[in-house]
């Protein structure tokens, strides 16, 4: 076995058969800086003991978003389904088996156990806020009361990567710094927004130039909101 890029692999590592852009997060783009951000939520990368497999996984309840992975990937592997009755949940799956782009991706800090030790990954200015928004609609959601006229934005994380967030937005936007809380289950954290004016300026620099690199139930759940956006 080698290190590569970060995982120790087995020099037969099980490849996918099927066609795909392995060199995907290797050049760096609004969309692939979404779908790193999706893949931050929702993603996963597997690397077994002795090396010979490694699996790049993305999972979403949401068809609209694994289409959107699916594409840019250039897979050629059909999507599938997942359910789980005991969770109550129906989902898609895009699975691809490739030790280039998982090596990539443990390289952006997208690795194994990532979901207590996840950090923001280092990139352009220019493309946080679509690796935020591809966070938010991964990891992130929008309550929205028509009848008080009340609206909260909120992303649930590690602290690391959360606080990262709430100082961008706090130097880019000249809002409040918002503090990052535990979240009751004691083992994520959760950055919120409450007030309607912070929120507005959030969400029209997130979406701003998002069209087809975003989820749009989310983004409409906003726009009804905000009648301006």
């Amino acid at each position: 076995p080698k290190l590569y890029r970060g995982y120790i692999l087995n020099r037969i590592a099980k490849q996918s058969k099927h066609s795909l852009n392995e060199f995907y997060f290797r050049r760096w783009s609004p969309e692939m800086a979404y779908i790193l951000g999706l893949m931050a939520a929702d993603g996963c990368v597997l690397v077994n003991s002795v090396g010979t497999n490694a699996t790049v996984r993305f999972t979403s309840k949401d068809k609209e978003l694994v289409d959107l992975v699916w594409n840019a990937w250039e897979s050629s592997k059909p999507i599938s389904e997942e359910e789980s009755e005991r969770w109550n949940w129906h989902g898609y799956k895009v699975e691809v088996y490739n030790k280039t782009m998982a090596g990539d991706l443990s390289l952006l800090g997208i690795g194994r156990r990532k979901t207590f030790k996840l950090e923001f990954p280092p990139m352009r200015t220019k493309y946080k806020r679509h690796f935020i928004r591809g966070l938010f609609d991964g990891d992130g959601g929008a309550w929205v009361s028509p009848k008080y006229h009340k609206i909260r934005l909120y992303w649930a994380g590690t602290k690391e990567m959360l606080e990262a967030i709430s100082q961008y937005f706090a130097s880019k936007l000249s809002i409040r710094l918002r503090s990052v809380r535990l979240h009751s289950t004691g083992r994520i954290h959760e950055l919120t927004y409450h007030d309607s004016k912070e929120i507005f300026q959030v969400v029209e620099f997130l979406y701003r130039q998002s069209e087809g690199i975003r989820l749009e139930r989310k983004f409409q759940k906003i726009k009804s909101f905000f009648s301006n956006l």
